[in-house]
């Protein structure tokens, strides 16, 4: 393995990959009541933003940024910005699990793993 960040020991967190069903309505509009259900549950590499890009981040309004590094699989490769990390698992209750959306999708060496730029809103 090329990259550092794909490394067994590296990957220390589990995280929980969605994509949003439910389609669309009959003038392309998202309906109202949608799902998002699981896709993957990689270990990841999670890198959040630097000290500079937080402190931007809390000025125009509290968002947070990070990379999570996972290895290539059926699963994560078709992972795109239309999908969500949930991240960290730590309430029993799914529904209570923060959202990152996804904004970047980049391929990490040849065939290795996927580097995921997303994004959680604060509350």
């Amino acid at each position: 393995m090329g990259d550092p960040r794909l490394t067994a020991k590296a990957r220390d967190k589990r995280i929980l990959i969605e994509t949003e069903t439910g389609g669309s309505d009959g003038f392309g509009h998202k309906p109202i009541n949608t799902e998002w259900n699981a896709v993957a549950n990689p270990w990841a590499n999670i890198a959040y933003g630097s000290g500079s890009e937080q402190r931007e981040a809390a000025q125009i309004g509290g968002s947070q940024t990070a990379s999570f590094a996972v290895l290539n699989s059926g699963e994560t490769k078709t992972v795109s910005v239309r999908d969500r990390i949930r991240y960290p698992l730590s309430d029993p209750d799914p529904a209570k699990w923060p959202a990152w959306e996804i904004s970047a999708v980049a391929e990490l060496g040849f065939n290795e793993g996927f580097a995921f730029t997303a994004t959680r809103v604060a509350a």
